[in-house]
């Protein structure tokens, strides 16, 4: 009879603790599960290395010491070029006298342009028109001067004036396919242009650098055209769209290609 009685109180007591246990656990919070966050790295950059400006060609050909003559002096100075890029700068001491230099070298480094500016306060234009064997220069101050050098030796060259810029004045020059060598003088008034002693006419276009006309020579008439170059000393043509016509001032190297422009 009282083991009738215990099982009747153990079995709802049982169930009363299985209810229990099941509550704790459903009420029992869960810990949250933890994913590991993954910064990104930022990727290293390649530093690039600096671009170093290369030496401009023919710089060469200008800088470093030159014997010098000026004016109608046979008195020879010495001077040294030396150059930023294509800016190419030197000092004249003459006779308590400095004159400063600062000039621009051309792309094909066949003539250098700029000013000088004097310690007495005078200034003017420089121009110079190097040799064909890179010895010698010509050029001029202020158009009208003469201004030469020579990397060595005592001599003077020829010519030490040169002039730079425009058609008027002396020309080397090579025509026809033979490439035959001769001087010619341009003669220029306005946009018109006469060679002396040869039979042409021409026009200068509005910039100054194109040369067109009319040729009749030795039984032989055409049209010929030219251009100056960047360098302002030399051109490049044609005569009858066939033939070679370029030209150099006098001191200066005949030019690269003949036939143009």
């Amino acid at each position: 009879m009282l083991d009738q009685t215990l099982r009747k109180i153990a079995l709802p007591l049982f169930l009363i603790i299985l209810l229990v246990s099941a509550c704790s656990a459903a009420e029992k919070p869960t810990a949250p599960s933890t994913t590991a966050e993954i910064v990104p790295t930022a990727e290293p950059t390649a530093t690039s290395a600096p671009t170093l400006a290369p030496t401009p060609l023919f710089t060469q050909d200008w800088t470093g010491s030159w014997l010098i003559w000026m004016g109608d002096t046979y008195q020879t100075i010495e001077v040294n070029f030396s150059a930023d890029g294509h800016q190419i700068t030197g000092t004249i001491e003459k006779e308590g006298e400095s004159r400063k230099i600062n000039a621009v070298m051309s792309l094909d480094g066949i003539s250098v342009t700029g000013d000088w500016e004097s310690s007495n306060g005078n200034s003017g234009a420089i121009n110079m028109l190097i040799s064909e064997d890179r010895q010698e220069f010509a050029g001029n101050l202020g158009g009208e001067s003469m201004f030469c050098g020579s990397r060595e030796g005592s001599f003077k060259p020829t010519p030490c004036f040169a002039k730079i810029g425009g058609w008027s004045g002396e020309w080397v020059v090579w025509f026809g396919p033979e490439e035959i060598e001769a001087i010619l003088f341009f003669k220029q008034e306005g946009s018109e242009i006469d060679v002396m002693v040869y039979d042409f006419e021409g026009t200068v276009s509005e910039d100054g650098r194109t040369l067109t006309g009319e040729f009749n020579e030795l039984g032989i008439s055409g049209s010929l055209e030219a251009k100056i170059l960047d360098n302002k000393a030399q051109f490049t043509g044609n005569m009858l769209e066939l033939f070679p016509f370029c030209g150099v001032r006098k001191g200066g190297p005949k030019p690269t290609d003949c036939l143009g422009p």
